[in-house]
């Protein structure tokens, strides 16, 4: 999984998710930080709703993963 992440992170996208997306809806703190250091985008808003990884954190009520996506350059305005 980790090489596929490397070398062909589309194919990690399922529906009309990233897959930092889904990782930050689901809190899985240790799997955003690995993606965000594969350089997936915190502010990527490709999908439906037109969410980040920063909303899908804060809809959970996530501080420390907010927090953490806005260490790693989130934009709080990313839309």
């Amino acid at each position: 999984l980790k090489k596929l992440a490397a070398e062909s992170p589309d194919l990690l996208r399922r529906g009309n998710e990233t897959p930092l997306q889904k990782a930050a809806s689901k809190g899985w703190t240790n799997v955003v930080v690995y993606l965000l250091d594969l350089g997936f985008s915190p502010d990527d808003t490709s999908n439906y709703n037109r969410s980040a990884a920063l909303h899908r954190a804060a809809a959970r009520g996530d501080l420390a993963l907010a927090r953490l996506l806005l260490d790693r350059g989130a934009d709080v305005n990313a839309l």
